[in-house]
């Protein structure tokens, strides 16, 4: 019912067939400071299909956040093109990436990024405000979307009443808000412990098994094992991208909760005046 409502009332974005939901060719990104000019990417050329579930590393410089940015349709390259379930987004004008980021993308930050002084059923309410959905429909979505994170008994708790995990399980509901095709978490566990990074990943996968396609940012191991594909970054390139054996589901976790393709060809990517 809520995709039936979002394509009958607004403009629809270009539907375009696709298993790629994430395609980079040749994409560059540059930094000018001044005096010098920094390479943020390399020449990185990556697919990721529909209903995959990746993971993207790399130590603090590699270009991983920079990646996360261009991805998030928060920052353009400078070279190259990035399509997002088969969108140019570089013909796109501001207007236009903003209708992506809230139709095609549901983000997860490390900060949860929840409105302060505001319930929980309302921060996830959020994204369909902007869309426009009729009040009943979002608020009854936004009740489904938190029973579904295992916090239904917590529609109405603010922020400051909810530990760090329960926090993230509401970025995560209203990351599903608007049924993204893109789920796409930058270091979601980073302020978390250990059992509550455990509980959020074992959300992730259970959403992956539902049919998502989840990137998660991280510079953790042990949350990208819990992936089937990892891709490392290092100074702005890919130095490797492998799939992985999908791990044993910890037992338990979620429910003791609180209630490559080929590549085309690339040439060196220099700034100007190099």
């Amino acid at each position: 019912m809520m995709r039936r409502w979002l394509k009958s009332s607004r403009g629809e974005l270009p539907e375009i067939e696709t298993d790629e939901l994430i395609k980079i060719v040749n994409l560059c990104k540059v930094y000018d400071t001044g005096a010098v000019k920094v390479i943020g990417l390399n020449n990185i050329n990556l697919t990721i299909k529909k209903g995959e579930f990746v993971a993207i590393m790399g130590q603090s410089g590699s270009g991983k956040s920079t990646l996360m940015n261009i991805l998030g349709c928060l920052d353009r390259p400078v070279l190259g093109h990035y399509y997002l379930d088969g969108i140019d987004i570089s013909t796109l004008n501001e207007d236009q990436l903003s209708r992506i980021r809230n139709q095609k993308i549901g983000f997860v930050f490390q900060s949860f990024n929840l409105i302060s002084r505001t319930p929980a059923v309302k921060n996830v309410e959020l994204p369909m405000t902007y869309a426009h959905v009729p009040k009943r429909l979002r608020h009854e979505r936004a009740v489904a979307l938190l029973e579904r994170v295992g916090l239904g008994k917590r529609i109405e708790h603010m922020p400051n009443e909810m530990s760090g995990g329960q926090r993230q399980r509401v970025a995560i509901a209203r990351a599903l808000a608007n049924e993204p095709p893109l789920i796409l978490a930058d270091e979601p566990t980073g302020n978390l412990d250990t059992a509550s990074s455990i509980e959020i990943m074992e959300l992730f996968s259970a959403l992956h098994d539902e049919g998502a396609t989840v990137v998660v940012v991280t510079h953790e191991e042990d949350i990208a094992a819990f992936t089937e594909r990892i891709i490392r970054f290092r100074d702005g390139k890919v130095v490797s991208d492998v799939r992985t054996p999908k791990p044993a589901r910890q037992p338990g976790a979620r429910e003791g909760a609180e209630d490559g393709g080929e590549h085309p060809p690339v040439t060196a990517c220099r700034p100007a005046g190099s």
